[in-house]
């Protein structure tokens, strides 16, 4: 190539497979940084960013063309920074969810415990180029974010459902942490857990219900969730974008009954954005 560039912001997002809310990818262009001392692409549908050399790293990538099948490379900036980068766009909750994102990676349940492989970056990465980008637009909500981020989600709606209860005043559960039984056997992986209260929530999308195979699945879940002594709650979209302050009522509801001594009263929250 004839100078350093690199897909950023939503478009590296994208690549990366990382989830945005609607609200951010109405955007159709395409985003490339460089280094500052190199010349901005321009073009029409793509958007120059600049980055100071200190701050610049980026990685190459595999992405496959859906219609031929073949691989190719690409060079994607790395993604913390692309977290950086999109602080100016994102909300402080979605902001949350895509460092959540970057720093899991899959879990797969083995018996009772979990077995995670490595996210695309670490805690100690995400808050490395928090501190290298302090004073820079978004510096504020980076600083807010970062100290908010959790190994452990496997979804953006996770994450929200998670910060919209902390924010209630709801203790912060465990993310995806296979439930047992009395007896210590394992159950299943549950989405959000309350271990000393034995609840748990989980969130169902729209596939829940179109898909006749994940709907049985949820029934049989839930079952087994309450032969273990376990109490689930499901949580949908309404839950989370449009009133979540029923939900969080049943959920509060659920923990005091299950021996949970709140050090205050139920704060009001808004909905979450799509």
């Amino acid at each position: 190539m004839s100078q350093p560039y690199a897909f950023s912001q939503v478009t590296a997002a994208l690549l990366y497979g990382l989830p945005l809310p609607l609200y951010a990818t109405t955007d159709a262009d395409v985003h490339v940084s460089v280094p500052a001392s190199n010349r901005q692409p321009r073009g029409r549908g793509v958007r120059g960013h600049s980055i100071a050399p200190e701050r610049w790293a980026f990685r190459r990538i595999l992405v496959r063309n859906y219609l031929t099948g073949d691989m190719f490379e690409l060079c994607v900036v790395e993604p913390c920074i692309l977290w950086a980068q999109l602080a100016e766009m994102l909300d402080h909750d979605d902001l949350v969810a895509l460092g959540d994102a970057i720093v899991t990676g899959r879990i797969t349940p083995v018996g009772t415990k979990t077995v995670m492989a490595p996210g695309l970056a670490t805690l100690e990465e995400l808050e490395a180029v928090r501190k290298a980008w302090a004073g820079l637009r978004g510096s504020r909500r980076r600083t807010s974010a970062v100290g908010k981020v959790r190994v452990g989600a496997l979804s953006r709606t996770e994450s929200l459902v998670r910060l919209l209860a902390v924010r209630a005043g709801i203790p912060e559960p465990e993310l995806n942490v296979v439930t047992c039984a009395p007896d210590g056997s394992p159950v299943r992986m549950a989405d959000l857990v309350w271990l000393r209260q034995r609840v748990l929530a989980e969130y169902e999308g729209d596939n829940h219900r179109t898909s006749t195979g994940k709907f049985r699945g949820d029934i049989t879940k839930f079952e087994d969730y309450a032969d273990a002594e376990w109490h689930g709650l499901r949580v949908h979209a309404d839950d989370l974008f449009v009133d979540p302050n029923p939900f969080i009522a049943r959920l509060w509801r659920r923990l005091v009954a299950r021996g949970w001594e709140p050090e205050g009263t139920q704060r009001r929250v808004s909905p979450a954005r799509r």
